[in-house]
């Protein structure tokens, strides 16, 4: 190896330690400025003369760790539940208990109140409303078929009158126990007269569009002047039915409601006319 080899080799060598002997840890506390060595001069121009600030010492007392948390946390949930105790658990079972008794009494009595007001809703539009009644026979043909269900209106006729062409429901005068469905023919203070099957109202002849011809007959009824509270009644189906032309005008304390819907079967659901 040459001199200049060697003396390069040992520049080099100087080189690498100046970081090492120029820059301690002691230096760098102390925020001294460092100094080139000897071996190093040219390292002269890099080095400033400000100085470093001190480096922060660690205070081993203010660390805290994720583990220090948990500890903390588990500590506490420890001194809870040795506070609380077996009766604070049973305690709170029995409030549990307790409040599902009581929840448990609360759903049932919202359930009998709500039968209870549904029984006695039933009950008001059953007496005062409407009532289901079934039709037998075929007197009232084609507006009505035999076991035909209908809703008869019991309230309408408490606040108004009873008018020509109502399809009525009665007690049967000659057996109150028995029920009939007829159509108003005349009201009360009308003249009425029957010819041959024809209708006549105060004189004139009666348009009845609800009896096909098939149906009519040709009975005939003396002239007849209605009195108050007296309704002349007649069947649809002329030539079968049972009316006031053979048990004569009804009271009106005997009507009690009006056809007013049938629900049953639904191909004939309908409002009755």
């Amino acid at each position: 190896m040459s001199h200049q080899e060697i003396r390069a080799l040992e520049s080099l060598s100087a080189v690498r330690r100046v970081p090492q002997e120029s820059f301690g840890n002691r230096d760098l506390q102390a925020g001294a400025s460092p100094q080139p060595s000897a071996s190093s001069r040219w390292w002269k121009g890099r080095i400033t003369n400000r100085k470093l600030p001190p480096c922060p010492r660690r205070d081993q007392n203010a660390r805290i760790s994720i583990y220090d948390i948990r500890r903390g946390l588990g500590q506490q949930v420890q001194e809870f539940q040795e506070k609380s105790g077996p009766d604070s658990s049973r305690a709170a079972g029995a409030e549990s208990a307790e409040f599902h008794g009581k929840s448990e009494s609360f759903v049932w009595q919202m359930w009998t109140r709500d039968l209870l007001v549904s029984v006695l809703v039933a009950f008001f539009i059953i007496t005062f409303v409407y009532q289901p009644v079934r039709v037998e026979g075929t007197s009232m043909m084609p507006e009505l078929q035999d076991q035909e269900r209908i809703f008869i209106n019991k309230f309408e006729y408490h606040f108004e009158p009873i008018r020509r062409g109502d399809v009525i429901v009665f007690h049967y005068p000659r057996d109150p126990v028995k029920s009939y469905i007829k159509r108003v023919i005349a009201i009360p203070g009308d003249d009425l007269r029957i010819v041959d099957g024809q209708v006549y109202v105060n004189g004139k002849p009666l348009v009845e569009r609800y009896v096909p011809p098939r149906f009519q007959d040709e009975r005939s009824y003396p002239d007849r002047v209605l009195k108050l509270g007296q309704y002349f009644v007649m069947g649809d189906h002329r030539s079968i039915s049972s009316d006031s032309r053979d048990f004569g005008p009804v009271s009106r304390s005997l009507i009690y409601g009006k056809a007013s819907f049938v629900y049953w079967p639904t191909s004939e659901m309908g409002v009755v006319r």
